[in-house]
């Protein structure tokens, strides 16, 4: 698997209502050691939260998009799925979920129940296409 990017969408025509303060707070309560900056968008003039999370072998980034989109870089789906599974729990229970890989053309839905394994088979198969 490549380490290309991870994006966890809000579906076409749909938001989730977690701010930014709201995933930093949760971001923080997962990892502790975490690095944070708030940017803007001047492409979709929005907020968004980027951030580093060191890990014993090198850091990993990500940001989140205020209602629309978590991205994770850095590393493989293997490597994500427990976080992605950790950020769906932070959504409603009707939330509507696709998937995309950087270098993927396509997209996917995630179920909002999706555990790891399953999150991360449903990206290796958009990864494979």
């Amino acid at each position: 698997m490549s380490n290309e990017g991870i994006m966890i969408c809000a579906a076409p025509g749909t938001r989730w209502p977690l701010t930014i303060d709201d995933f930093a707070t949760n971001l923080r309560s997962r990892w502790p050691n975490v690095r944070t900056w708030l940017k803007h968008s001047l492409r979709t003039n929005d907020d968004y939260l980027d951030f580093d999370v060191p890990f014993p072998d090198y850091t990993r980034s990500g940001a989140y998009f205020n209602g629309t989109m978590f991205t994770l870089g850095d590393d493989t789906p293997e490597f994500w799925g427990s976080t992605v599974e950790w950020f769906l729990s932070l959504l409603p229970q009707d939330a509507q979920i696709v998937g995309i890989m950087e270098a993927a053309s396509e997209m996917a839905t995630i179920p909002r129940n999706s555990t790891a394994t399953r999150i991360v088979a449903i990206l290796d198969e958009l990864n494979s296409r």
